[in-house]
């Protein structure tokens, strides 16, 4: 199973929102990388992090089934698409209009490895983010973690966060 997190909290000045470029980010990678979207998890509003006076995120997880078969290349496409719709990457955290996250390739575990340039997988993070954990319970809650030794649910359970801090936004109703 392979598996990405979406979100955005800017919107593309006259052309979309936070929640459609989402959902166009999806469609491109569909259309242009020949990726199949299986499934994906409501949609939440969230408050920004670090900064809380960022605006609000939009976000998401989805199953997907890329055509590329390396992880690698696969994360190339994903930053292609954050490419396409605007996304610069000056500064760590910063507010930005798509954001696309490999979370999980199959039961692949790497830690920065040189052949992978960088890639962790499972996502370096994922455990500490509730706008990912949220979403990601919703449709695989009991997914093995292999690096990190627990499910999904596990992993929520143990989560400390402020429940004011995400809202449902949309449910997921697109058939892809």
């Amino acid at each position: 199973m392979i598996i990405i997190a979406i979100g955005a909290n800017l919107d593309i000045q006259n052309i979309s929102t936070k929640f459609e470029t989402c959902m166009k980010a999806l469609y491109t990678l569909k259309t242009d990388f020949h990726c199949k979207i299986i499934k994906t998890s409501d949609w939440y509003q969230t408050t920004a992090w670090p900064n809380e006076l960022d605006p609000p995120y939009i976000n998401g997880v989805a199953i997907v089934q890329p055509k590329e078969t390396h992880p690698q290349h696969f994360l190339e496409q994903l930053h292609k698409v954050e490419s396409k719709f605007g996304r610069k990457r000056n500064k760590r955290w910063e507010a930005r209009t798509i954001d696309l996250d490999l979370l999980i390739w199959h039961d692949q575990i790497t830690e920065n490895k040189d052949t992978l340039k960088g890639l962790s997988i499972p996502h370096p993070r994922l455990h500490q983010r509730y706008f990912v954990l949220v979403p990601l319970m919703q449709i695989v809650p009991q997914l093995f973690i292999p690096a990190l030794g627990k499910t999904v649910q596990e992993i929520y359970n143990h989560l400390q966060y402020n429940e004011k801090d995400i809202s449902l936004f949309k449910k997921a109703n697109k058939v892809y």
